[in-house]
């Protein structure tokens, strides 16, 4: 039995889809939070349905959208704020893509997809969620950000790129926002498994599951970390050994 320490308070997770996303929000109606899930899909929504009709705790509210059009996020963040008063946590945490091509090869559209899915979409999700903040004077934002994307796809040039970026991103908002009482938090986590193909490390030690991602971010939320101020978080297992990495990367 959970602590139920979101009882009352409303929640949206970005990515909530996505496989670290799913088990956020798994975690975070286990602590009693109303969810609210944004997607681009009908039949990720499905899955998400699915993953979670276990569960008793929080209330999932799931909105077929297109995350990446600023006009719609906001119409659907203002109707959230003036049904529920309010937005106490965001959570971002879409899946990772790979363009592995060297520079001089990618075609304009893988590089437009990459960008669009790292970085507009987290310009989108933040400026309109960090806006109504904002206005009530307070919140907490988590952006979670995969290490295994360089870890694991060293050559993916272009990943890096969108992932120097959004650090960027995270800093300036971060600067912008913390005299209205909002704590924005760059979550960096890494050895996250995710897939049932994948079971096989579950139970070595250091392993992350998107479920205990969820959990350090309640934790984040009641700044019960070591360092709660801090903008750079960090939620990571062990180093893998060289066989593991390469198992890990055949299912990544």
């Amino acid at each position: 039995m959970k602590s139920q320490l979101l009882s009352g308070k409303i929640t949206v997770v970005v990515g909530g889809t996505s496989a670290i996303g799913m088990g956020i929000v798994r975690s975070l109606l286990e602590e009693n939070a109303t969810v609210i899930v944004p997607s681009n899909s009908a039949d990720e929504i499905a899955v998400l349905k699915d993953y979670l009709s276990v569960l008793h705790t929080g209330k999932l509210v799931s909105i077929l959208t297109d995350i990446f059009d600023y006009d719609k996020v906001t119409d659907i963040a203002e109707d959230v704020f003036e049904e529920f008063g309010r937005i106490d946590l965001v959570v971002t945490a879409f899946e990772n893509n790979f363009c592995d091509l060297p520079l001089t090869e990618i075609e304009i559209t893988d590089w437009q997809k990459i960008l669009d899915e790292k970085i507009t979409a987290h310009f989108v999700v933040g400026r309109v969620s960090l806006h109504l903040m904002k206005e009530q004077g307070g919140g907490v934002f988590v952006n979670v950000c995969d290490l295994d994307v360089t870890r694991f796809k060293p050559d993916s040039s272009l990943s890096k790129i969108a992932e120097e970026g959004q650090e960027k991103l995270s800093v300036i908002f971060s600067r912008e926002v913390k005299p209205y009482n909002i704590r924005y938090y760059h979550l960096m986590v890494n050895n996250v498994v995710t897939r049932k193909k994948s079971s096989v490390l579950l139970g070595k030690q250091g392993r992350i599951s998107p479920e205990m991602i969820g959990n350090h971010i309640v934790k984040l939320y009641h700044k019960q970390v070591e360092n709660p101020d801090d903008l750079f978080q960090q939620f990571l297992g062990r180093q893998l050994s060289s066989s593991e990495g390469q198992l890990l990367q055949q299912l990544l």
